[in-house]
């Protein structure tokens, strides 16, 4: 019985001293992040929950690998460049026992760089102000926020904006703006963010008169606060059309009732549009007057310019197709005489209580006249054709009156149907010709007697003239009413001698010379 007491007795030492003998150790991280960026300060401390701090010595692990061995002290600070991710753990060995506690593990994440903070535009429920958000990322805490303004980051205050919380502003003034991060002993800051421009422009008139006339030109300027010493680049837009712009002054060379908008670009970033600017033109009664239909080449066109009420202080510019035609006192343009190079747009321009008005623009056209086209090859045949015309009228009408003569003289003459045949031989021969019948009456109008003498060929010297071959000659005289209308006819023959030797006493006819008297008698009734 006494020794089952005695061996439980002992059993229950045992235990006593194994639990007494297993000291708890834990280990901490300051500041008690998960996550560490390069360059941020960082303390591992071992707590040993049993003794004296010196009673131990203390080893930090990372992986199950010791990096720090019998350190007398319980904390450890480092940075985390020194340091990687991964588990860590700490064990503590009693100097006297030598028995090594071990912590449970804890798990830092350590990135490489350093973070760089985030500004973001959120609705704001206060009209005409901006609020501000600054955030880094990924999103860990301990992190307390700084906001700067302005080209040379000045630190704002409360009197500059609003703070609605560590991370969030709201801003009523146009400026520039920016924000940090900073955390942690010693304090570790991000990169500043971009810079947020919180701008909104203003289209302004770059002069101080308030009216704005039809065609004048004007000049707008893209106004803001906030970005003086900032060089910008700047977008118009007119109707909702981007003009090609980039100044900050627009000019409008005609002005039209329009809307127009300006917005601005720096390496800083982009502000916002500005609000609709409203441009009102009045219409001054300037116009050109010109011709409403087209006009026809050759014309002479006459172009005013005027007012409809007041005159014109200064020299009157006129323009085609924008350019300078005339310059001078005169309020018209006269063209003499229009051609195809007058056609085109015509405005004009004077000047009006200080101000340069245009006149709407006014487009002439010009019609070609029409002209009959002749070619040049078909005028050698037309000047031929006229020439022979020329030539061959009046030929015709010789020709004409040729006939008529020889027809008239044909009828006087040669009226009746049968002539006198002339006998060769030594003695005259008449011959009775018979005239013309009248069918109706057998009466016989006229009697015309022919004579004709026949010569033979005389000798000359005692011999024979040679007579010519075949000749004839015929000499006619017309005597007068007075010689009772008697006709001569004389009438020479020739023809080749005939030599016949049978026949020798028989002269050959050589030349002979026959004359022919008519008598025309006259109608019984005469």
């Amino acid at each position: 019985m006494e020794q089952t007491l005695l061996w439980v007795l002992g059993l229950f030492s045992l235990n006593l001293l194994f639990y007494c003998g297993q000291a708890e150790v834990v280990l901490t991280v300051e500041p008690n992040w998960s996550v560490f960026f390069h360059g941020e300060s960082v303390t591992l401390i071992c707590d040993v929950k049993e003794g004296q701090e010196t009673d131990w010595w203390y080893s930090f692990n990372r992986d199950g690998q010791r990096f720090i061995v019998y350190s007398s002290n319980k904390k450890h600070q480092t940075y985390t460049q020194y340091i990687q991710t991964g588990n860590y753990s700490c064990t503590g060995d009693n100097k006297r026992s030598g028995n090594p506690q071990e912590s449970k593990k804890v798990h830092l994440t350590v990135l490489v760089y350093t973070p760089k903070a985030l500004i973001l535009e959120v609705n704001s429920s206060t009209v005409g102000a901006v609020m501000l958000t600054c955030s880094v990322s990924p999103s860990t805490p301990g992190w307390e926020y700084s906001w700067y303004s302005g080209t040379n980051a000045q630190p704002l205050t409360a009197g500059d904006v609003v703070f609605h919380s560590n991370d969030r502003i709201s801003v009523s003034q146009d400026g520039l703006y920016r924000c940090a991060g900073g955390r942690g002993t010693p304090r570790y800051y991000t990169v500043q963010s971009d810079t947020f421009v919180a701008i909104t422009p203003v289209v302004k008139l770059n002069h101080n008169w308030p009216e704005v006339f039809y065609g004048e030109e004007t000049r707008l300027t893209c106004e803001m606060k906030g970005g003086e010493n900032v060089v910008w680049e700047y977008e118009w837009m007119k109707q909702q059309v981007v003009l090609p712009e980039n100044k900050k002054e627009h000019v409008v060379v005609h002005a039209t009732t329009s809307d127009y908008m300006c917005r601005a670009e720096s390496t800083y970033g982009q502000t916002r549009w500005s609000k609709a600017f409203r441009l009102t033109v009045i219409v001054k009664d300037i116009l050109l007057e010109s011709p409403t239909h087209p006009v026809a080449e050759g014309e002479a066109v006459t172009l005013r310019c005027k007012l409809k009420t007041g005159n014109f202080v200064a020299d009157v510019f006129f323009y085609q197709n924008d350019k300078v035609v005339q310059n001078d006192t005169r309020w018209t343009l006269t063209i003499p005489a229009v051609s195809k190079s007058h056609e085109g747009f015509y405005r004009c321009e004077g000047k009006y209580s200080q101000r340069t008005l245009t006149s709407p623009q006014s487009w002439i056209s010009v019609k070609s006249v029409s002209k009959p086209e002749h070619s040049p090859g078909h005028m050698p045949l037309i000047v031929g054709l006229v020439c022979g015309v020329l030539v061959i009228i009046p030929l015709l009408l010789l020709l004409v009156v040729f006939c008529y003569r020889m027809s008239k003289e044909n009828k006087e003459t040669f009226s009746s149907s049968e002539y006198a045949s002339p006998q060769h031989d030594d003695a005259c021969h008449y011959e009775t010709v018979k005239p013309r019948v009248d069918t109706e009456d057998d009466e016989v109008r006229g009697v015309v007697y022919s004579l004709i003498e026949i010569k033979k060929r005389h000798e000359i010297n005692g011999e024979k003239s040679k007579p010519d071959k075949g000749c004839v000659y015929s000499d006619l005289k017309i005597q007068s009413d007075a010689d009772d209308d008697q006709m001569y006819a004389q009438v020479q023959s020739c023809s080749k001698d005939k030599k016949n030797n049978k026949r020798q006493s028989t002269p050959a006819v050589a030349e002979e010379t026959v004359y022919s008297e008519i008598n025309p008698g006259k109608s019984s009734d005469q």
